[in-house]
């Protein structure tokens, strides 16, 4: 393998690793909501794609202000079809991990793919048309709506 293929492939894997650091950050997180500190619980759970996180984002990656209207509309249109999609997903899997025992590891995984397509959807009809750029406002969304939780459930 050339040097060029074997620094793209170290280059995903270090991609593969931070997605999945960041997966189990909001899950801890999450667990730790579920324990008490019900306003942060709430903060949590209104939507994945809070306005105004959503905005300082598309500030970030220059996306014109314009649109922010309509991307945040369109998202919270798209957070309609999520739990559909998620069950398609599922259904699709050859143990369904809805049925008991439930997997729920494999469930939030299905969710976060039913998200990135949402959110992709909507980028893409909004100008945004770089896979990697869609994947970098995605994380940086959570990774901002992560930081905040942290700071609740510090009060």
């Amino acid at each position: 393998m050339s040097k060029g293929g074997e620094a793209s492939e170290e280059a995903a894997r270090g991609e593969a690793k931070l997605m999945i650091i960041r997966f189990i950050i909001v899950s801890i997180l999450s667990l730790r909501l579920l324990a008490g500190q019900e306003t942060c619980k709430e903060e949590f759970e209104k939507t994945p794609f809070p306005e105004q996180i959503v905005n300082q984002v598309l500030n970030q990656f220059d996306v014109p202000p314009s649109e922010w209207v309509g991307i945040n509309r369109a998202l919270q249109r798209q957070l309609g079809l999520l739990q559909v999609k998620v069950q398609q997903k599922a259904a699709k899997m050859e143990r369904n991990p809805f049925n008991p025992p439930e997997q729920t590891v494999v469930i939030g995984r299905l969710e976060r793919e039913a998200l990135i397509e949402g959110f992709g959807y909507v980028m893409r009809q909004h100008g945004v048309k770089k896979k990697r750029q869609i994947y970098d406002m995605f994380d940086a969304i959570q990774d901002e709506k992560a930081e905040r939780l942290w700071e609740c459930l510090q009060k």
